[in-house]
């Protein structure tokens, strides 16, 4: 079995994507079906544009797009630039490796990414995560289709793709060890948050992620709560509509991407997590805040989150609705609890493996 995996984001890439994928892959290099693994990702700066070490072989070929903050031009260009590298050189980079099934996250988007994926010789397998793909398009260059989420699921039923050929497996999750205090408070002193308390958010600044409500909702927010400021960290994917928003609110503290370590160093420190997003499959920055114990505020319209986050979970993204859930949860004294067995790493690949030999079976 020669599997070639495509994704956005690698570490040292931080994101979503990238912590999927540093999960999955060094137990997919043990197991003895497999022959190779090919993973194919965005260039990243400092790092070789090939590394190989016994079964896995990484190329760093792809324009850098996600991985880093761009501006808006540059962003459009790098999205064409990736759409047509994998129309040149996929087919190519099949066959050189003698790759006999793609595994593709669906970050990569566009008409020439999938009519790319749609022309290949072998099985195509799409990774669904949020909700921001169309599963129509999904359907006609994939045969088969993960879902990290019953939220995703039904998104893409919804959306086209056949319920027959869509396997729900959970994404995996390690969860993050308390970090002592010391360590929190070299946070604090190099960000320049002093002693005051703080509510996070950390994700890309998007309109999709509800950074614009929630800044409008911490400024109503701020005049019961002028003690509390609000730290936001992650790639500002909106340009300069966001710098002047954050600029006319006072009290917060915009960082920009910070290391992942930092970013768990703070979301220790702070408060209360928040993520007021539209689009979450089921987002890691919420699990990672349980597991540290904080208090968060969730993404409305996750299934899996009703049901066990139900007094955190935010009705819909709006100022009032973010600011109402913001209140009542501050003043609760619960802590949420979720059941994180369900993502153990090592069944969330016994099943991935199960799909991979399903769509080689003669």
């Amino acid at each position: 079995m020669r599997i070639l995996l495509l994704t956005p984001l690698y570490p040292p890439a931080v994101g979503g994507a990238a912590s999927y994928f540093a999960d999955i892959v060094p137990l997919l290099e043990e197991v003895p079906q497999i022959e190779q693994l090919v993973l194919l990702t965005e260039q990243f700066p400092g790092e070789p544009k090939e590394t190989i070490t016994d079964k896995l072989t990484i190329l760093r070929l792809l324009p850098t797009r996600v991985s880093r903050e761009r501006p808006y031009a540059m962003h459009a260009l790098t999205y064409m630039q990736t759409q047509r590298w994998f129309q040149r050189k996929l087919a190519r980079l099949v066959k050189t490796h003698q790759i006999d099934l793609v595994h593709f996250h669906t970050r990569f988007r566009g008409k020439l990414t999938y009519r790319a994926l749609a022309k290949l010789p072998v099985p195509v397998l799409a990774d669904l995560r949020d909700k921001m793909s169309d599963p129509s398009a999904l359907a006609k260059c994939s045969q088969h289709l993960l879902c990290c989420a019953q939220g995703v699921a039904n998104f893409a039923a919804e959306g086209g793709y056949p319920v027959a050929q869509t396997t729900p497996i959970p994404i995996p999750f390690v969860p993050p060890q308390p970090l002592p205090e010391r360590v929190l408070q070299a946070a604090r002193t190099h960000f320049g948050l002093g002693e005051r308390p703080f509510l996070f958010f950390a994700g890309d600044m998007t309109q999709n992620k509800g950074v614009f409500e929630l800044l409008d909702a911490f400024t109503h927010w701020q005049e019961a709560h002028p003690g509390i400021d609000l730290v936001l960290a992650g790639i500002n994917r909106e340009g300069r509509p966001f710098t002047e928003r954050v600029e006319r609110v006072p009290q917060v503290h915009y960082l920009s991407h910070i290391p992942h370590a930092q970013a768990l160093a703070l979301m220790q420190a702070s408060e209360m997590v928040l993520l007021p997003s539209r689009s979450e499959g089921l987002p890691l920055t919420i699990l990672e805040a349980v597991a540290l114990g904080k208090k968060v505020l969730c993404p409305p319209n996750i299934p899996e989150f009703d049901a066990h986050l139900s007094d955190f979970v935010l009705p819909e993204v709006t100022i009032d609705a973010i600011l109402a859930t913001l209140t009542t949860i501050w003043q609760n004294p619960a802590q949420p609890s979720y059941p994180l067995e369900n993502h153990r790493v090592e069944a969330v690949v016994a099943k991935l493996l199960r799909v991979y030999e399903k769509l080689l079976r003669p």
